[in-house]
């Protein structure tokens, strides 16, 4: 009696395991699509966006799941600008997404794209993330003002060389 308890009880925990075994292996390994994307890039409908505007770019997309996205983009050029991670969460179906985002009045002219990168936590293990860019477009404005503030409060190229003298 004792011997068929002990058998009983080893193939419970086998069979346990094994269930368990095959749900983390779902979990982790199951190919979950969040949202799929129509197009490589978004496209810009303002190209060219002056210091202090908005950029405004569009894309397809479509969402297949009620899962929430942390959002983060950068503005790239040479240097990579940040902005501040947001959460969102579209309703699920196929729609023209129109994003509009402002061009800091700090940056210089040129050439930038942007860079959202969406990171969908599907469960406590598994986190699905999307790059997507945009068409490149231009920056004009001036160039920034150099008001370097200096050791003594002087502004401009003096300030610059006066960190500099008090280093070396």
């Amino acid at each position: 009696m004792k011997y068929k308890i002990l058998v009983l009880l080893s193939y419970l925990t086998l069979l346990s395991a094994t269930i368990l075994m095959l749900y983390f292996s779902y979990i982790l390994f199951y190919p979950f699509v969040p949202c799929e994307f129509k197009d490589e890039n978004y496209k810009v409908l303002t190209p060219v966006v002056k210091r202090g505007g908005n950029i405004v770019f569009e894309g397809y997309v479509c969402k297949k799941m009620n899962v929430s996205a942390t959002v983060c983009r950068q503005l790239i050029d040479t240097y990579i600008y940040f902005y501040p991670e947001s959460t969102g969460n579209i309703p699920i179906g196929c729609a023209n997404r129109t994003v509009v985002l402002p061009v800091p009045d700090y940056i210089g002219s040129g050439q930038y794209y942007v860079r959202t990168i969406y990171k969908y936590q599907i469960n406590k293990f598994r986190e699905i993330r999307y790059v997507k860019d945009t068409e490149k477009f231009l920056v004009e404005g001036d160039e920034p003002e150099k008001d370097t503030v200096g050791p003594q409060g002087v502004k401009g190229e003096q300030g610059i060389q006066g960190i500099q003298g008090i280093e070396g």
